[in-house]
């Protein structure tokens, strides 16, 4: 009944067909049976490499459609796989997680897992299923992160974990608004996901990492470059929600230097069919002026989330997904001010089929108000954002095809100065792609796929109120287009992967980029904005190895891209305020390369890695507070329960514009920055519970920056508990 449910309404959207009801019967025959036959049966055990023995309850699941099972007593596994799968994920608690290629699997053959000696940057079981990318088979450089690993080391909310581990610039106003860029393009580049789903589509497309938590976190997935889920984007995160199938808790505290600290607890409850994991969270942190001993701006945060799903037979699946966040910040210097409060409820109805395809709808509210006071203006904004989607994939033969439509109504009131703004935004977005894959053939390279990917999107705004900025009705509607080719060599002791992505894309300005731009003084007043353009192409290298239990495991990629701007958008800074204003800047290139790597020792005790990136600019005045050059590198080793951390990080210098008072254009720069954190600490269980206990030190060569006059790399040291029971 799946096939012909998707049958007909395969043949629904394609359109009316004047055929008599013989001929129907014939062609969904014809197509129920040419389905049938694509799908295949996978077999085989799974046994524990040191002991020989059979392991029971492993999890099995194929990519990318999903499908999987577990292994019973005898450590045997079998289920269907879908036409298009080309890797086995093998999972249990007790072991290290396996990639195995199906290609390289003989049905009814052994699968040896070894027993699990560390936990490193793994996202947890219950995490794993609601992964959007996977390292190996994405056409672009991948990172994924635990929220386990961070918590330990101090880490509270996600930006200060995405800039400590990778080559990400990660920027604070004066207002504490922590803002991320990838590849030395702008913070409005940036997608962030919850989920897959889009959680900064409002007003203000810039995402303020600092309101998001890592409590309630699984991991979160770093994408660089554009990709199905993201087109426009330079960079995309997703954000992988903490739901358990089970029951566990844990509690954390933090405390720090600059009276900082902070505390978060989270419990689960639930059973195979049904899952609920709920937590909350406080925190506060301080900036210091240069020249200054006591800190005189103060930030608050407080975060809140819940978590339900419900599952059935692995083949359905519904989340209601909530997040309550709200943060203030005072300056006592400035007399600056803010408080912001941002919510976001997401419902999520997926289901998938034995041949692979799926069917996933979501529906999305979103809540944003908040009010600043600057020497500028003062405003009070309240925005609000109700959106759905739907993504259907649909394997045939040996081609992919995948649809989503996206829709979102953004409403804006705004009480900036001494008038009222109310616009509304309505954002329809659709992406299709189709992908071929290749074919097994005995050339050392072979075709992995071809997938071509069209978007368009289409923007309505209306003016609402009788206020003297937004007094205009737009219509946009542009295309995207992105192709990619991506070839696989397989061996015995390691796979490469070749990749190569062409396209072009556009941004079109926010409401608030559209209401920034009016702030420009009157006497050098430019143009309204209009959409940015860009032009991107990359070609990419990934080499994974250590298969064997007595090999190094190592990863590396290595990724060179350029990006071709028209209508490059610009944002300038009013000195000493947390005001921008964007301006059109015209044409720009951005070109540079990305290159991760990382080992593990077969103990898998000691762990090395290191990120690089080098950017060239045709004019780095057009890329704001953009470096040159970035440089992270970690050693991580452990030692029964002791576990000792140290990263170096360098960043060259950057440059932005501002405006001072009088109206005149001038250059800023920061000069460069090297330092390192540190970490140690220790873990032992107790009973049916894990403690740990750790000491973390960020920016310890107290190289410091001031931007604005704000420290922006002082040197801070945390001391932080947590305990953990399942």
């Amino acid at each position: 009944m799946g096939h012909l449910s998707r049958v007909f309404f395969v043949c629904g959207k394609i359109g009316r067909f004047d055929l008599t009801m013989k001929k129907v019967s014939i062609l969904l025959f014809f197509i129920f049976a040419l389905l049938k036959s694509q799908d295949s049966i996978i077999t085989g055990s799974i046994i524990d490499r040191d002991s020989d023995k059979a392991i029971f309850n492993v999890n099995i699941s194929s990519i990318p459609s999903g499908a999987g099972t577990q292994t019973n007593e005898k450590g045997e596994f079998s289920f269907i796989l879908a036409n298009n799968d080309s890797v086995l994920v093998i999972q249990h608690i007790g072991y290290q997680t396996l990639r195995l290629r199906i290609s390289n699997h003989v049905n009814g053959s052994e699968i040896r897992i070894d027993p699990r000696v560390i936990e490193m940057n793994e996202i947890d079981i219950t995490g794993i299923n609601r992964k959007k990318f996977f390292p190996f088979d994405t056409e672009n450089s991948l990172i994924e992160l635990s929220a386990k690993d961070l918590t330990i080391r101090s880490f509270m909310d996600v930006g200060d974990a995405l800039f400590s581990e990778q080559s990400v610039l990660m920027n604070e106003n004066i207002l504490g608004r922590k803002t991320m860029s990838i590849r030395g393009a702008a913070a409005e580049e940036m997608v962030y996901m919850y989920d897959g789903i889009q959680i900064n589509a409002m007003g203000n497309p810039v995402f303020d990492l600092s309101m998001l938590n890592i409590l309630g976190l699984s991991g979160m997935e770093i994408v660089r470059g554009s990709n199905e889920q993201a087109l426009s984007s330079s960079g995309t995160v997703n954000f992988i929600p903490k739901l358990s199938y089970g029951s566990e808790a844990y509690f954390t505290q933090r405390i720090g230097t600059y009276n900082s600290g902070s505390w978060s607890g989270l419990g689960s409850i639930g059973k195979p069919t049904i899952g609920l994991t709920s937590g909350l969270g406080e925190s506060e942190s301080s900036q210091i002026y240069e020249e200054q001993e006591k800190p005189d701006i103060k930030s608050k945060n407080s975060n809140r989330f819940l978590h339900l799903g419900i599952q059935r037979n692995n083949r359905f699946e519904l989340r209601i997904l909530g997040l309550m966040n709200g943060r203030s910040n005072i300056n006592r210097k400035t007399q600056d001010s803010l408080n912001l409060n941002f919510q976001t409820w997401i419902i999520k109805l997926m289901t998938s089929y034995p041949d692979g395809g799926f069917l996933s709808f979501y529906l999305l509210s979103q809540i944003q108000d908040g009010f600043s006071y600057s020497q500028i203006y003062n405003s009070d904004k309240n925005d609000r954002n109700r959106g759905y989607g739907l993504q259907f994939n649909y394997p045939f033969l040996s081609m992919n095809l995948n649809l989503k439509v996206r829709k979102n109504i953004m409403q804006s009131d705004w009480d900036v100065s001494s008038e009222r703004i109310i616009a509304q935004r309505a954002e329809d977005d659709i992406t299709g792609s189709l992908e071929f894959k290749g074919e097994n053939s005995p050339s050392e390279y072979q075709i992995d796929n071809i997938k071509i990917i069209f978007s368009r999107k289409s923007i309505k705004d209306n003016h609402l109120s009788d206020d003297t900025i937004f007094n205009t009705d737009y219509n946009w509607r542009e295309k995207g287009s992105q192709i990619t080719i991506s070839l696989l060599n397989q061996k015995k002791d390691r796979n490469i992967f070749i990749y190569c992505n062409l396209g072009s894309f556009f941004r079109i300005p926010s409401l608030q980029e559209k209401f920034l731009s009016n702030l420009q003084p009157y006497r050098i007043q430019e143009k309204d904005l209009v959409p940015e353009y860009k032009h991107a192409r990359e070609a990419g290298l990934k080499i994974e190895g250590g298969n064997s239990p007595m090999a190094i495991d190592y990863k590396m990629d290595l990724a060179i891209f350029s990006y071709y701007y028209n209508d490059k958008i610009k944002q300038i800074q009013y000195s000493g305020s947390n005001i921008r204003f964007p301006i059109n800047f015209g044409r720009a290139n951005l070109s540079g390369l990305d290159a991760n790597v990382r080992f593990r020792t077969p103990q898998r005790n000691f762990h090395a890695s290191g990120s690089y990136s080098f950017y060239i600019y045709s004019d780095q005045i057009a890329f704001p507070l953009q470096p040159v050059k970035m440089l992270r590198g970690k050693l991580f080793y452990t030692y029964k329960g002791f576990s000792i951390e140290y990263i170096i990080r360098s960043e060259s210098s950057r440059i932005w514009t501002s405006i001072s008072n009088t109206g005149d254009y001038y250059d800023n720069k920061l000069s460069p920055i090297f330092t390192y954190d540190a970490h140690a600490s220790y873990k032992f269980l107790l009973k049916d519970m894990s403690i740990s206990i750790g000491i973390n030190g960020k920016n310890l060569a107290n190289n410091k920056q001031f931007l604005e006059g704000i420290s922006i790399f002082d040197r801070r040291v945390y001391l932080t508990m947590e305990v953990r029971w399942k």
